[in-house]
């Protein structure tokens, strides 16, 4: 088997994990656990850290966590505008190394392992060279295996429709928990004005750092500011509510992400654990047929490996001080 690319570790507090195969095009997952739970191997953000990172090995995608706040804002909802801070960092190593950044919530979980992205950026970005970013709409209504197509088809970029207000609430509200982002200036430019508050002045910003909704808000903003660019889809594509409908779980779906937004923290450990118990060693055994090493404990490795070791990655490449990714890309600052 391979030698797997080493993981590192960053005295920014990141650490990515690269495969021995990349994919074509190059795709960067990423997502941000910004509190030392994910270090207790029983809790959901280390299980939800093994089942992801061990799918984006295994299709050949880099996975990097950022463990610690990249703001230094104040209130609860700070960190949240740390989403469009990080994927702006993991853009910057330029597009041959990331020529997509996919981003997941902590509480957000890939369920069906076999799946990739390959289909979502066939449909949704090949098309159209126009569009930068893919979003999905927040919640739904529809039972599962109901996508919604036609319910939500207004929403979708370069639609024909004039009654967008008309829709359900699900088909034009944004989630902006799971999304994918093409690596390009305009993206960039459009992930800036989404960071930076959707150009707020300092009272504004000092506001919406304490609205919990806002960073969302902001996200809806972007939609609207650039219609062509922005394209939005129904919630089961890729970012379903763990709890799609009454009775329903995700969980026993063949939706592709399963998100945990709103369910208690006992709910999400226990349901998670259940998950990871069911699918580890059918898991383990899809990572080591694409030639991949399984990750375990993905969280409990962030805390022993320390804040600001090096390690050399596959040919000899040193990541120095932990700040350089595998294969020697440093991620940018802001």
């Amino acid at each position: 088997m391979p030698t797997p690319r080493a993981a590192t570790t960053s005295k920014h507090a990141y650490r990515t994990w690269s495969p021995a195969h990349f994919s074509i095009p190059r795709v960067c997952a990423l997502s941000l656990v910004t509190t030392n739970y994910y270090v207790v191997p029983e809790s959901w953000p280390n299980t939800a850290l093994e089942l992801n990172v061990n799918w984006a090995l295994a299709h050949g995608y880099t996975f990097t966590v950022f463990t610690e706040a990249i703001l230094r804002g104040s209130g609860k909802a700070a960190v949240l505008w740390d989403k469009p801070q990080a994927t702006l960092r993991v853009l910057q190593m330029g597009a041959r190394e990331c020529a997509f950044a996919f981003h997941m919530d902590a509480d957000a979980v890939v369920h069906t392992a076999n799946l990739s992205l390959a289909p979502l950026l066939t449909s949704y970005f090949e098309p159209r060279a126009a569009t930068h970013i893919l979003f999905s709409s927040h919640g739904s209504q529809d039972a599962i295996g109901a996508v919604g197509v036609e319910a939500c088809r207004c929403a979708r970029v370069g639609a024909a429709c004039s009654y967008r207000q008309t829709m359900p609430n699900y088909c034009t509200m944004i989630n902006s928990g799971v999304y994918i982002v093409r690596n390009g200036e305009l993206s960039k430019q459009m992930l800036g004005h989404w960071a930076g508050y959707c150009g707020g002045a300092a009272l504004a910003k000092a506001q919406w750092s304490k609205d919990r909704s806002s960073e969302q808000k902001c996200a809806q903003r972007i939609w609207e500011k650039w219609p062509a660019h922005v394209d939005l889809v129904h919630a089961h594509v890729m970012n379903a509510a763990a709890q799609v409908a009454a009775g329903s779980d995700c969980l026993r779906s063949p939706l592709f992400v399963c998100h945990f937004y709103g369910v208690p923290d006992d709910e999400r450990t226990r349901r998670l654990q259940r998950e990871l118990g069911e699918r580890r060693e059918v898991l383990r055994a899809f990572v080591a047929a694409r030639g991949e090493r399984y990750v375990e404990r993905p969280g409990v490795a962030l805390l022993t490996s320390g804040a600001a070791s090096s390690e050399r990655a596959e040919g000899g490449e040193r990541a120095e001080g932990g700040a350089h990714a595998a294969g020697g890309e440093q991620l940018g600052a802001q």
